[in-house]
């Protein structure tokens, strides 16, 4: 029940996040990630936007679906460890981390840490 609320919660999050930047682009200014012209605006959309709203639906789907629960928090885990681990080595080579890259590494930090624990209390199909 537990993991359930989880990825509820955790799906919602970021459909509600992509559906923001989707409808505005330029609330991403505020993190100086900003766009000079089209090409831009879309590619803020298609990334922070729709893939967002993407994995949030998939989540949302794991919640809901328990033959499909562990496969979901498997791919959480290796799409917020991977952006996790972007993030740290990428602020890393910039020599600093503002504020919006922190909150973000808690955010997501937290997160996967949470995915990872209901990851383990979940039993995989084979047990």
């Amino acid at each position: 029940m537990l993991t359930r609320a989880f990825m509820g919660f955790a799906g919602l999050s970021w459909a509600a996040f992509g559906v923001w930047v989707f409808v505005r682009p330029q609330a991403l200014a505020m993190a100086s990630i900003v766009s000079t012209g089209a090409t831009g605006d879309t590619e803020l959309r298609a990334i922070y936007g729709g893939m967002q709203i993407a994995f949030g639906a998939l989540i949302i789907g794991g919640a809901l679906c328990a033959a499909w629960r562990r496969g979901v928090l498997i791919a959480m885990s290796f799409l917020l460890g991977g952006t996790f681990s972007g993030r740290v080595i990428g602020a890393a080579m910039a020599g600093e981390a503002s504020s919006y890259i922190v909150y973000a590494l808690v955010f997501e930090g937290a997160f996967l840490a949470a995915t990872l624990a209901c990851l383990k209390a979940t039993p995989s199909a084979a047990n």
